[in-house]
């Protein structure tokens, strides 16, 4: 075990926490957060040999800061990190975080080769207790989760929706202001614009939409939109991960898990989405990216997440000017 809030767990399952100071009793529900470290695939080659995708700096602070950050403004109190490749190094770095205001368990799977494994190994191990907070890799962001986890929670317990077992969170971006750089992120979803439900989720690949008009039959009012970019965060009920491990053959969550669902005459789980218009999401996904989240930090396109706010790191950043910050102590010829 690291310093408070932080604790490493391999083959054997953590020592669960007590009250005191911040810890937790078994049973007692709380907001948990599972964050997937790794991505499964080599886009950011080769500079993840040596460093995980996650602690890669962007404005000179690992891009897991920003990630806790956003995890605790949004009340979680346990943070699951899956991690596969590097997992010492992330275990090290998060062992240096004492001030957090939650706990942090690495899950090392060394053997891990897809998020679908990552999802079962979780499940397996009996840690989560009630709906958390899914997030896809580093991920920077401004957007409020808390409204997200409301609507979701009144779906389920105040509508009795319990077959709503997820909600995609999802930034409007114009079609000519499009990030996707690979096919697989670049999306088109049919949408219920009164309740919200997705109805159909499709990788586009240079190809024209294609959906079963037999999806559209319990849906009198339907939306199709390719102005959206999944903001790699979304509210999961603890039936997304039974599913995982039912569905021993979904590796992945964009070309298994939400077609498998959607597309399923078997299963009468639902999936809702929620479009944000305001606020900044963004993650490393690939060398682009990483790149454009520098710059957009850099630039102060995520405020209030800027340098001089020297989120869980030791550093003293103050504001300069545009495009310039300065640590404490430095002076410019």
């Amino acid at each position: 075990p690291g310093p408070r809030g932080c604790e490493r767990e391999a083959g054997m399952p953590p020592k669960k926490p007590g009250k005191k100071g911040g810890d937790l009793d078994d049973g007692e529900e709380v907001l948990q957060a599972i964050l997937i470290a790794d991505s499964f695939r080599k886009r950011m080659s080769p500079i993840t040999y040596t460093t995980p995708k996650s602690l890669l700096p962007v404005a000179n602070i690992p891009a897991l800061s920003y990630t806790l950050e956003l995890l605790g403004s949004a009340g979680v109190k346990e943070v699951f990190i899956v991690a596969s490749a590097h997992s010492d190094k992330i275990s090290a770095y998060v062992s240096t975080l004492t001030s957090l205001p939650f706990s942090v368990v690495v899950v090392d799977v060394p053997n891990c080769r897809s998020m679908g494994a990552a999802m079962r190994e979780i499940d397996s191990r009996g840690k989560i207790r009630g709906d958390f907070y899914l997030v896809h890799g580093a991920v920077i962001s401004t957007i409020g989760l808390q409204q997200v986890l409301e609507v979701h929670k009144h779906r389920r317990e105040k509508e009795k929706n319990k077959d709503a077992i997820m909600t995609m969170m999802f930034k409007s971006c114009p079609p000519d202001h499009r990030r996707a750089m690979f096919a697989e992120d670049d999306v088109a979803v049919a949408v219920n614009p009164d309740t919200q439900q997705l109805i159909h989720f499709q990788s586009m690949k240079g190809q024209s939409f294609s959906v079963d008009p037999a999806r559209f039959e319990q849906h009198p009012s339907v939306q199709i939109r390719y102005d959206l970019e999944y903001a790699d965060m979304c509210v999961c009920s603890p039936e997304v991960l039974c599913l995982f491990t039912d569905e021993f053959d979904w590796l992945d969550f964009h070309r298994d898990f939400v077609p498998g669902v959607l597309t399923s005459e078997i299963l009468s789980y639902q999936i809702y989405t929620h479009v944000s218009s305001s606020g900044y999401a963004g993650s490393v996904r690939c060398l682009n990216s990483y790149n454009r989240l520098n710059k957009d930090v850099v630039n102060r396109w995520v405020y209030p997440l800027v340098p001089e706010v020297n989120l869980l790191a030791p550093t003293s950043y103050s504001y300069a000017h545009k495009g310039v910050y300065k640590e404490r102590g430095v002076t410019l010829a």
